[in-house]
C-alpha cells in the first residue's frame, strides 16, 4: 500500500477502486536479492508482480474527470543496511526526472541483471493510449519479527 499518491500534474490524487484518496494498494509482489553493484557493495531488492504482469491499478481523481491508470513491470531498489544484523531494512526508491519520460528509477537493473522498471498505462478523455516509463520516489522501512543479515562478503 502506497500513501501520499499524486500524479504527476498534480491533478490529484491517485486512488485504488476501493482505498482512500491517496492510497494505492500494490497486487501481491515477490522480492528477489541481488547486488546493485559490487564495489562498493550496494545491494537492492527487484520487486515484481507475483502472477501476471500488473503491479497497480487505480483512478486519479481530479477537479473535473477521474482517469484509469495500470503500472506494469518490475522496480528495483537499494535497501540499507547491509553486513549487519537488523530486524529492519530501509528501502530507498529513488527516480531521476525526465520530462519525456515521467521519471525514471535510480538504478534500473541489478548488476548483470535485467532491466527492472515500471511503466504506466494511461488512457486520457481522447481515447488513445499512452504507456510512459515511471518512477517511484519512496523511502519506506520494512519490519521483521526476527533479525536477518544481508552479506556482501564471505
Amino acid at each position: 500500500m502506497f500513501s501520499g499518491c499524486k500524479n504527476v500534474n498534480d491533478v490529484g490524487e491517485g486512488t485504488c477502486q476501493n482505498g482512500e484518496p491517496g492510497e494505492i494498494a500494490t497486487t501481491l509482489l515477490r522480492g528477489r536479492l541481488g547486488f546493485i553493484r559490487r564495489e562498493p557493495a550496494e545491494v537492492g531488492v527487484g520487486l515484481e508482480p507475483t502472477f501476471g504482469e500488473t503491479v497497480a491499478e487505480f483512478i486519479c481523481r481530479g477537479t473535473v474527470t477521474s482517469l484509469p491508470y495500470t503500472v506494469t513491470g518490475s522496480v528495483i531498489v537499494a535497501i540499507v543496511p547491509i553486513n549487519g544484523r537488523t530486524s529492519k531494512f530501509t528501502e530507498r526508491f529513488r527516480t531521476q526526472s525526465k520530462k519525456e519520460m515521467h521519471g525514471s528509477q535510480i538504478p534500473e537493473s541489478s548488476e548483470g541483471g535485467p532491466r527492472d522498471v515500471l511503466f504506466t498505462h494511461h488512457e486520457p478523455e481522447r481515447g488513445e493510449m499512452r504507456v510512459f516509463q515511471t518512477g517511484l520516489s519512496i523511502t519506506e522501512t520494512i519490519a521483521n519479527e526476527e533479525r536477518l543479515e544481508v552479506r556482501t562478503a564471505g
